[in-house]
């Protein structure tokens, strides 16, 4: 699935969403059972909200929170091979399948993220229609975090680049990271595992 950042004007993918609601439809059954739903909103609803691109969090100010202490319940939702190996600080792992039966305080906001988007959505779908009102997402999940917090590549250009620049470069030196300025990197799945394998090794989560 492929998600946008969450700026004004910038969606997720129609594509994307109409395959998340197909997705959802299917596994929520199943899960839930014979529960009746607390006061989520319908699926029509959700998918508007999930196309408008509101759920979506950037990593820098996910960061952000993690550093001012807001009440967040961050939640990994890969299998717990993939948490072990690298996680998100304070990330609690709930895999997807688990959802339903952990406890979930509902009072703070829920962060959900995994490695490419699909699992993250479909639990943002299945909380949100559990009646959790705060629950978001990570935008583009693992390789987001590395690439906007412990591997962020900005220019300095313009006085507006220059003050984001020293935003993302603060956030990114508290959690550990090697701001640098230049060209961005290639988006890839390669690059994202071999991080996580440098990132490892150096001992970090």
């Amino acid at each position: 699935m492929t998600v946008a950042a969450p700026r004004a004007g910038r969606k997720l993918s129609v594509g994307g969403v109409l395959a998340a609601v197909t997705v959802v439809l299917g596994v929520l059954a199943p899960l839930i059972g014979g529960r009746p739903w607390r006061r989520g909103p319908g699926v029509s609803e959700l998918s508007r909200e999930l196309a408008s691109g509101r759920p979506l969090v950037d990593a820098i100010t996910l960061a952000e929170w993690i550093r001012d202490r807001k009440p967040l319940a961050i939640l990994d939702v890969r299998d717990s091979s993939a948490f072990v190996q690298f996680s998100v600080p304070t990330a609690r792992n709930v895999p997807f399948e688990e959802l339903r039966t952990q406890p979930i305080d509902s009072s703070r906001t829920l962060v959900l993220y995994d490695a490419n988007g699909d699992a993250a959505v479909r639990g943002w779908l299945l909380l949100r229609r559990l009646g959790h009102p705060h629950a978001r997402i990570l935008e583009r999940g693992v390789l987001g975090w590395i690439d906007g917090v412990l591997q962020p590549v900005l220019p300095a250009g313009t006085p507006d680049e220059r003050a984001r620049y020293q935003r993302v470069a603060a956030v990114s030196r508290y959690f550990g990271g090697l701001p640098t300025i230049g060209p961005a990197r290639p988006d890839s799945s390669t690059a994202a595992k071999q991080a996580v394998r440098l990132l490892s090794r150096r001992g970090c989560y």
